[in-house]
């Protein structure tokens, strides 16, 4: 069992925060120390500094609420963020990734993959659920399969071209 780990919840409503901070709390492993809605989110996390921040990402990645991962992820870099979403769809999800997002969980997990996610977030794990994971090999294989495509419309030379094939 290593240290406890220091938690921020961040939703823009109250009940939910306390509901999850009090579901946090029966393990002594986490520590809730703030529970913050979105408007205040970034400035307190900057403060306070904690290990993991978990964010309520609502429905189909509300635009502000990714932003507010890239505000957090400067003003805190050391702070893993975990999303917690209804779904992601797959622009909403490498976009939370994009911005800083460390990791993943639909709001249909129980409180044990709740658990089971911080505590592998906060190890330097990347929790993501077996839905959202087997997507990103697709996204990084599509993108190369763009990238080897448009590779012969760029001004290279020959070499450079089959150089590049060779590395991709």
């Amino acid at each position: 069992m290593g240290s406890v780990i220091e938690v921020v919840v961040v939703d823009n409503h109250k009940i939910i925060r306390e509901a999850i901070e009090t579901l946090l709390e029966k393990y002594d492993r986490i520590t809730v120390v703030e529970t913050v809605d979105y408007q205040d989110a970034a400035q307190r996390l900057a403060v306070i500094q904690p290990r993991v921040a978990l964010l309520n990402l609502g429905t189909n990645g509300n635009p502000e609420r990714l932003k507010r991962i890239q505000e957090i992820q400067r003003l805190s870099p050391d702070t893993q963020i975990l999303i917690l979403a209804n779904s992601v769809d797959d622009l909403h999800l490498f976009q939370a990734l994009k911005f800083g997002a460390h990791g993943f969980l639909l709001k249909g997990s129980g409180a044990n993959e709740l658990i089971e996610s911080i505590c592998e977030l906060s190890e330097g794990g990347a929790p993501l659920p077996p839905q959202i994971s087997r997507r990103v090999p697709q996204k990084i294989s599509h993108l190369n399969n763009n990238y080897k495509r448009d590779i012969g419309r760029l001004p290279l030379s020959p070499q450079q071209i089959r150089v590049l094939k060779l590395i991709s």
